[in-house]
């Protein structure tokens, strides 16, 4: 039972978290139109326009509909997070987790510290609404599109991996985990294309599903890639204004190991983690294990190199060099577990870093999720054309656990003034 105990636990601090978030940012337009009744036709019209004139991620469907459904920042959000650290663990073990086999509660405990402490901003890419569905709920689909070919590339012998179904299957996960953002599309082709030569070279074969996964995957990166609200939302800047490669030498050599820099001094509390238990235990790779974390290496260039390319490049694009990492790191550590003083070192760090993200986090978010209701419930019930004052939330600031208090921005308060149909929001700092 400690397994599901952990399990969900983790999710109802996420859900609560998740649950209690205010309009913030960008989420401000889209709580301005969920005030609008809700009709077929005009949610068509919105999508239409999002993938022509917006950002035409599917992200932005369940971030539309998400200040109107209140399940889905509550449930849906924390099931896409969890899912995607189990995800992680049949990656990492090439097999689904058996909630029997204590180590697999453990190596959950590990591979939600390692997010926690690799992933860049991560209280406003998990929390905060606008970002966890654009990235990471297509991540969370992108790991488990990537699971049945971790799976051929071990053999492992209960995936069914030559079935009709699968081949059927994974076409509408592939082509949502193709069109989730525009910088992981190479990266998962590519992980893809390592794992299917290595079913090749061992069996001679490859299974028809891996071939449909494959192409829907592609399908719906090009399918995103051209679309046209991609050109305007970009500026044009990859087709009209710029070569594919100018921001990367705009931002120069220091500019872009300062970007790698800041990755991995946001890691580095895991990889200090890790590097204690590695001294501990005296490990050394196998050849094996060797070529795995070199594999690793080179899938997060290619996507650390393809958010490099980006003209607006912010934390979230790290993401998923972040993931990478934190798959590297859950290798070594599944190899530590035959060293016990290295395993209980590793087990007691990774609990401690979780138990401490989390009850922070918890402080934080609720109390700005409360004190956001109270300020959403003043701003939308004072009268037209009136002056509001607003007192500043606790937690003011971004940190690593929230968004932060948005309303700060004095050209945001002005839009949000506008929308909610109000002459000026006065903040009272």
């Amino acid at each position: 039972m400690r397994f599901w105990a952990v399990l969900v636990a983790t999710f109802v601090v996420l859900a609560v978290i998740c649950g209690l978030e205010p309009p913030l940012g960008d989420g401000w337009g889209h709580f301005s139109g969920s005030r609008s009744p809700f009709t077929w036709d005009g949610f068509a019209e919105a999508v239409k326009m999002a993938y022509e004139h917006g950002n035409p991620r599917w992200g932005q469907i369940p971030l539309s509909l998400s200040y109107r459904a209140w399940w889905i920042p509550t449930l849906i959000s924390p099931l896409m997070i969890v899912s995607g650290l189990v995800a992680t663990m049949a990656l990492l073990r090439a097999r689904w987790p058996n909630p029997r086999d204590p180590k697999d509660t453990w190596l959950f405990v590990r591979v939600l510290a390692t997010a926690l402490a690799t992933t860049p901003q991560v209280g406003a890419i998990w929390f905060y609404r606008p970002i966890c569905t654009n990235y990471m709920y297509p991540l969370a689909l992108q790991l488990l599109w990537l699971v049945p070919f971790r799976f051929l590339a071990a053999r492992a012998p209960a995936t069914k991996i030559g079935s009709l179904v699968l081949a059927i299957a994974i076409i509408p996960l592939g082509a949502l985990a193709g069109a989730g953002n525009e910088h992981t599309g190479l990266g998962l082709v590519l992980a893809a294309l390592v794992c299917v030569v290595i079913a090749w070279k061992r069996d001679r074969m490859i299974p028809l599903w891996s071939l449909t996964g494959l192409a829907a995957l592609i399908a719906g990166y090009v399918f995103l890639l051209t679309a046209p609200g991609q050109q305007l939302r970009y500026g044009g800047l990859a087709a009209q204004q710029s070569s594919l490669v100018e921001p990367l030498f705009d931002r120069g050599l220091l500019g872009n190991l300062g970007v790698l820099g800041l990755l991995l001094a946001w890691a580095s509390p895991m990889l200090i983690v890790v590097a204690i238990s590695i001294r501990a235990a005296r490990w050394r790779p196998s050849p094996a294990i060797t070529k795995q974390l070199l594999v690793y290496l080179g899938l997060a260039m290619i996507v650390f190199g393809t958010a490099l390319l980006s003209p607006r490049l912010t934390a979230r694009l790290l993401l998923a060099t972040s993931t990478v990492l934190a798959l590297a790191l859950g290798t070594i550590m599944i190899e530590l577990e035959s060293h016990e003083r290295a395993a209980r070192w590793l087990r007691r760090a990774c609990a401690v870093i979780a138990g401490v993200f989390f009850a922070a986090a918890l402080v934080v978010n609720v109390t700005t999720g409360l004190q956001g209701r109270a300020r959403l419930q003043q701003l939308t019930t004072a009268p037209a054309g009136t002056v509001v004052h607003i007192e500043p939330y606790t937690f003011a600031p971004a940190t690593p656990f929230a968004w932060g208090d948005d309303l700060r921005n004095g050209s945001l308060r002005e839009r949000t003034a506008r929308r909610l149909g109000l002459e000026k929001i006065i903040y009272d700092d």
